[in-house]
């Protein structure tokens, strides 16, 4: 399934499956991040894969501007020039919104089940990124917009302009634009806390970002959120030496060499799926996956699911990277009530997830191993 949001920008998501999350009901993903970028493209491949199996599906997001021509490629275009400086030129931004409206009414036209929006930065927009000078809010960008033709709405979200470390930020951080989006959904596609140390007005640690990602589910639990991106997933490699470059390719999940940080496994541990109802020739029976018992566990545990017919089921334990650690089960169950226990044996401490595959159904739960 694909989505194509319309914003200052053109954004693709890319979405490979259907996901749920323990009190988030939308989907997780990463900007386009492959390992070796940007100067290294190679593993995009693998990079693609990791997020169609990060919770039994993941969503890709990307943006590029357009370009005024061949020769100044490379460069920021006009109209991106244009669009960003809305507070110094608000005559232009208003022929943008012109644009934006008929480009609206063309894509429906032609695609009427496609969402289309726009994305703000709301440090930015609202003026309470204060620790990098946005401490005047815009929301005339915003309310220029005819609402009409806002579908969904996209929103760069980075705390660390505003607080000093991720425990500091207010339950009610979002709920500004909560309330001018009545029932529109909301796109995060960009959002992450530094890790690596170095001089800010934040502080910038692997622990942080592992604040940062509980905060986060906090911020948006019960809220109309259909999709939330960490902005990298593998570690940006332009050594340019500018602080935003320092910023934002420390925001990353994994570190230069590679290496998961802390903050990855309490990321992908927001992935569940829900309970799906089966239909029957007789009646309604629950297919449901149960959580395994005991969890986290040091010895072994016992993975209860239930089918409403006789099925052909796989049952897979696999890493956060998405490989295949063991096939627990797999061949045809009877319909009811089954128990399968697994043990702790040539299992590394740490985060794992099992799916259970039943003809056109999949469910998801994470299982935590501990030393």
């Amino acid at each position: 399934m694909k989505r194509v949001i319309t914003s200052i920008n053109f954004i693709l998501f890319v979405s490979m499956s259907l996901l749920s999350q323990t009190n988030y009901q939308g989907k997780l993903g990463y900007a386009v991040s492959p390992a070796g970028h940007p100067y290294d493209y190679s593993l995009l491949g693998e990079f693609f894969q990791e997020a169609a199996d990060m919770c039994d599906g993941g969503v890709v997001f990307a943006n590029s501007a357009w370009r005024d021509n061949y020769e100044t490629s490379g460069l920021i275009p006009n109209l991106q020039k244009l669009v960003s400086t809305f507070q110094q030129d608000s005559s232009d931004y208003m022929n943008w919104i012109d644009f934006f409206h008929n480009a609206c009414d063309s894509i429906k036209a032609h695609s009427p089940n496609t969402k289309v929006g726009t994305v703000f930065n709301f440090e930015h927009l609202t003026g309470v990124g204060v620790l990098t000078g946005f401490n005047q809010a815009y929301w005339g960008a915003l309310d220029a917009i005819d609402t009409a033709k806002i579908d969904i709405l996209g929103l760069t979200v980075y705390p660390f302009f505003s607080y000093k470390t991720a425990n500091e930020i207010p339950p009610d951080y979002l709920y500004s634009v909560f309330d001018r989006l009545a029932d529109k959904p909301l796109v995060i596609t960009e959002t992450g806390w530094p890790a690596d140390s170095f001089i800010g007005t934040w502080i910038s640690s692997p622990q942080q970002q592992v604040d940062y990602v509980h905060k986060l589910f906090g911020l948006i639990t019960g809220q109309n959120v259909e999709v939330v991106n960490w902005l990298f997933l593998n570690y940006l490699m332009d050594r340019t030496d500018q602080t935003d470059f320092e910023i934002f390719r420390s925001v990353a999940l994994r570190d230069s060499l590679g290496n998961d940080r802390p903050a990855l496994p309490f990321w992908l541990s927001h992935c569940r799926s829900t309970s799906v109802t089966h239909d029957s020739n007789d009646n309604n029976h629950s297919f449901v996956l149960f959580q395994n018992y005991p969890n986290p566990f040091n010895s072994n545990t016992t993975i209860s699911f239930n089918l409403p017919q006789d099925e052909y089921i796989k049952l897979t334990l696999f890493n956060t990277r998405g490989k295949v650690v063991q096939i627990i089960a797999r061949g045809i169950f009877t319909a009811g009530f089954h128990k399968v226990m697994i043990d702790s044996d040539d299992l590394a401490s740490g985060l794992y997830l099992y799916k259970l595959e039943a003809g056109d159904i999949v469910e998801v739960r994470k299982i935590v191993v501990l030393e």
